[in-house]
């Protein structure tokens, strides 16, 4: 943390799952994301995931104001969606990142 940024990276392993849907949030941040006005809270997230099951689009995610957590989605190149069923036991995770508290 170097004032009021905050600087995350590392990989998470996926060792079992089931039956996973809806969307993948990463919680347990070290410090609650900030809630501030005009959106000056989100923060850009890149990720890398392999062995997914089945294909998918780019990942991206999101920090929510006021928690600790990032929400992970696919990103199709217009929209937004959930990728939790692409879960499965093997899939790895690696992220790196900044947000503000």
């Amino acid at each position: 943390k170097v004032g009021r940024v905050v600087f995350i990276g590392g990989r998470i392993d996926i060792a079992s799952v089931s039956t996973p849907s809806g969307t993948i949030y990463l919680a347990g941040l070290p410090f609650t994301v900030g809630a501030l006005s005009e959106n000056a809270d989100m923060a850009a997230w890149s990720f890398y995931g392999n062995s997914l099951g089945g294909a998918i689009g780019n990942l991206q995610g999101i920090s929510v104001p006021a928690t600790t957590t990032i929400q992970i989605n696919e990103f199709t190149g217009t929209t937004a969606s959930n990728c939790g069923d692409k879960l499965q036991a093997g899939t790895d995770f690696a992220i790196g990142g900044w947000y503000t508290v």
